[in-house]
């Protein structure tokens, strides 16, 4: 995931319209306001994406729809 989102650039930042994102794993800004992450900290920004994805996994969702919904 955060080879496709940023290249593995924890510095990364959105271009163009729409939500804007940041950092190593594209976390928006909506949920840095929302839960207080820091998507320059890289250890922080993985754990965010993580419980993301647990939180699709542990709904049902196939493990290839969860990648999917986090992009």
């Amino acid at each position: 995931m955060a080879e496709k989102d940023s290249g593995f650039d924890h510095l990364a930042r959105s271009r163009g319209p729409g939500a804007k994102t940041r950092g190593i794993i594209n976390i928006s800004d909506a949920e840095m306001q929302q839960g207080g992450i820091n998507p320059y900290d890289v250890p922080q920004a993985i754990g965010a994406a993580a419980q993301k994805l647990k939180g699709f996994l542990v709904s049902g969702m196939a493990i290839d729809d969860a990648i999917r919904s986090h992009v």
